[in-house]
C-alpha cells in the first residue's frame, strides 16, 4: 500500500513540474537585475506560492480552500525544477567559458 502512495506522490511532483517551471520562468523574466542563481531560487519560491494558491482551489472538490494537499507534491516539484534549472545554467556557464577560451 505504501508504493501506492509512493507512486501517487512522484507522478504529482512530475506532474506539478509544469506549472512551476512555466510560474517560476515568468516570474524570473521581472528580476533581470538579480543574478543568475538567486533569480532562479527566488522565481521558484514565487511560483511555489502561486501553485499552492492556486491548487489549492482545485483541491477544495467543492469544499472550502484546501492549500494542505497540494504543498507536498509541488515543494518536490520546486526541489527539482530548481535543480534542473541550476544545471543548466551550469552548462551555459560551462559551454560560454569554453568558447571564451577557444576564442
Amino acid at each position: 500500500m505504501t508504493s501506492y502512495y509512493m507512486g501517487v506522490l512522484l507522478g504529482g511532483a512530475i506532474g506539478g513540474m509544469v506549472p512551476i517551471w512555466f510560474l517560476s520562468w515568468l516570474t524570473s523574466k521581472g528580476m533581470k537585475k538579480v543574478p543568475a542563481h538567486p533569480r532562479i531560487v527566488y522565481s521558484g519560491l514565487v511560483a511555489y506560492v502561486i501553485a499552492i494558491v492556486i491548487g489549492g482551489f482545485g483541491y477544495a472538490d467543492g469544499g472550502s480552500w484546501n492549500p494542505g494537499s497540494s504543498w507536498v507534491s509541488y515543494l518536490i516539484s520546486l526541489m527539482l525544477v530548481i535543480a534542473l534549472r541550476t544545471a543548466a545554467l551550469q552548462r551555459k556557464v560551462k559551454t560560454e567559458r569554453e568558447d571564451l577560451a577557444d576564442g
